[in-house]
């Protein structure tokens, strides 16, 4: 079950780094979970802000994580984000 979610991982991760708001919020999960990655409640709510941003309902999932999570680190969550999604802008103008 492991493995799947490993490789579950490596798909979604190329599809969050490409914009893909659902790959985003998935992500998000595996991180917060601990599924097929070592869980990380920054890497997780970085990929929720970016789910977020791109359509998905994570306010609850997001308020959820800040009630875990100290202010430095949703601070370095939201820095985090912020750079993934410069990334994915950078992408899609090489890409144009």
């Amino acid at each position: 079950m492991e493995q799947d979610f490993e490789q579950a991982v490596h798909w979604w991760q190329k599809a969050a780094e490409q914009g893909h708001a659902r790959a985003q919020f998935r992500l998000g999960e595996a991180y917060a979970n601990g599924e097929g990655v070592e869980a990380d409640l920054t890497e997780a709510y970085a990929w929720f802000i970016l789910a977020r941003a791109g359509g998905v309902d994570v306010n609850e999932i997001l308020e959820g994580l800040r009630d875990q999570m100290p202010p430095g680190e949703i601070a370095a969550a939201q820095e985090l984000a912020l750079e993934i999604q410069g990334r994915i802008e950078a992408r899609k103008a090489e890409q144009e």
